[in-house]
C-alpha cells in the first residue's frame, strides 16, 4: 500500500486530488448556497402576487361602487323630495353593501 496525499489546490470550483502513486484527479464542484429552493420561492412569490392583485381588484370595485352610490344619491337629491331621498339612498347603500360583501366572499373562496 502506498502513501496517500490528498490536497485541495483551487478553492473556486475545482478540486485536485493526488494520490501516492502520482496520479492526479480533477473534479468540479458547486456549492448550493440557497436555503430555500428556487422553485418553492417562485411559487410563494406567484401566490403573493395573485393575492395582491385580488386585493387591488376588490379595492377598485369598492371605490367604483362608492362613486356610483354617491353620484346616484346626488341625482336623487336633485330629482326628488326629502322623504324619497331617505328611502332610496338607504336602499342604494344596502345594495352597495350587499355587492361589497358578495365580492369579498367570492374573493375569499
Amino acid at each position: 500500500m502506498g502513501r496517500r496525499d490528498i490536497g485541495i489546490v483551487d478553492f473556486s470550483n475545482k478540486i485536485e486530488i493526488e494520490n501516492g502513486a502520482g496520479c492526479r484527479y480533477e473534479a468540479n464542484f458547486r456549492i448550493n448556497k440557497s436555503i430555500i429552493p428556487v422553485k418553492v420561492l417562485s411559487d410563494v412569490i406567484a401566490i403573493i402576487t395573485i393575492i395582491i392583485i385580488i386585493i387591488i381588484i376588490i379595492i377598485i370595485i369598492i371605490i367604483i361602487i362608492i362613486i356610483i352610490t354617491s353620484i346616484s344619491t346626488i341625482i336623487i337629491i336633485i330629482i326628488s323630495n326629502t322623504t324619497k331621498i331617505i328611502i332610496i339612498t338607504s336602499d342604494i347603500i344596502l345594495l352597495s353593501l350587499e355587492i361589497m360583501i358578495f365580492f369579498c366572499y367570492s374573493a375569499i373562496l
